[in-house]
């Protein structure tokens, strides 16, 4: 008979698991905040690969519509969206205050124009688009602003996958936030090795209930048998 405890038990291993297998997925949050790590780096010759400050999250609109926060900063481009794997990336428009997905400018996506997107370290999304001086008839570069990312802090000792408290957003350089590190890349967050030792923790802990209900179970035979 599987009791509450034994339940919970089998459980945290679950949850120790998972955070053990994703321990180098950047868009991946810990269960368990007791095996973290400050995020390893790597650089990218990406325009548009950034890694957040520490403890901050980028927001996402899933295809469901369903609001996310992630730090995996692998973007892209893609019909004129601001993308990464889990749906659009959310910021602040240049002269808005809400976040909402970030796109470019509908003529020039039509015509191809975005060149050069990329995302500079204060969270600015921008890109270059050539258009013809009406004075001159020459070809000139445009530096275009898509807007600003946006980025969530949650009260320390929050799962941002579970809480029900609204974070507090900001943009990168802005009071309470950092700047983003641009060109890089940012591979999980948890101690592979704390993981896989609190993973073994969680399992000693189940074998000693078992070992715990197996004792009982033979004090309360015995007691019957007296009885008896």
């Amino acid at each position: 008979m599987l009791t509450a405890a034994t339940a919970r038990a089998l459980a945290d291993i679950a949850a120790r698991a998972s955070d053990v297998l994703h321990a180098y997925d950047p868009s991946y949050v810990p269960l368990f905040g007791d095996a973290l790590m400050k995020g390893a780096v790597l650089g990218d010759a990406d325009p548009l690969a950034v890694v957040a400050p520490d403890g901050d999250y980028f927001i996402v609109d899933d295809p469901s519509g369903k609001r996310r926060y992630t730090r995996d900063g692998a973007f892209r481009f893609v019909d004129g969206r601001l993308r990464n794997d889990e749906g659009d990336v959310l910021g602040f428009p240049p002269h808005g205050t809400v976040p909402q997905a970030l796109c470019g400018d509908p003529v020039d996506v039509a015509l191809g124009r975005p060149l050069d997107v990329r995302i500079e370290a204060d969270g600015s999304v921008t890109y270059t688009r050539s258009v013809t001086d009406p004075r001159t008839m020459q070809r000139v570069a445009q530096r275009v602003v898509i807007g600003t990312l946006a980025l969530a802090r949650f009260p320390a000792g929050t799962n941002p996958l579970h809480s029900t408290v609204n974070p507090h957003l900001g943009r990168p350089g802005s009071p309470g936030f950092g700047t983003l590190t641009t060109r890089a890349r940012a591979i999980g967050s948890v101690d592979m090795n704390l993981g896989l030792a609190k993973l073994q923790e969680a399992y000693l802990a189940f074998n000693a209930l078992q070992a715990a209900e197996k004792a009982r179970r033979g004090l309360d035979r015995g007691a019957m048998d007296l009885v008896k």
